[in-house]
């Protein structure tokens, strides 16, 4: 990636877990939480990841997207799907996340939870 296409992130959270894509060729990158916490049937929550964007170019935007597995194994997915960062957010990156199975969803510290894409 050139120099003008580059994005930045900064740990924000001492538990925070660092960019990694999960295969070679994995199209986004892999978010993970930095608490624990139960996400009831029907129910959501907001979970922190410890990261956020230190730069981004302004005609670029990063994607917050669900993960396949925790989709079709426990009926958890990203809210606002895809959840939209635009270039000019300097916040902790956050993940809305909806539990639409029959069973508590245990949002464990460390656990993969989506992907982030830059588009």
């Amino acid at each position: 990636m050139t120099q003008k296409n580059r994005v930045e992130f900064e740990m924000v959270h001492e538990d925070a877990h660092p960019l990694h894509k999960s295969t070679l060729y994995a199209a986004g990158y892999d978010l993970y939480s930095v608490v624990n916490e139960v996400i009831p049937p029907l129910g959501w929550s907001i979970i922190n990841t410890g990261l956020k964007i230190k730069s981004m170019p302004n005609w670029m935007e990063a994607q917050i997207r669900s993960r396949s597995g925790m989709a079709s194994k426990y009926g958890v997915f990203v809210l606002n799907s895809p959840g939209t960062i635009d270039p000019d957010y300097r916040g902790e990156i956050k993940i809305i996340l909806m539990n639409m199975g029959h069973l508590p969803y245990d949002e464990g510290a460390y656990d993969c939870r989506t992907s982030i894409v830059q588009r």
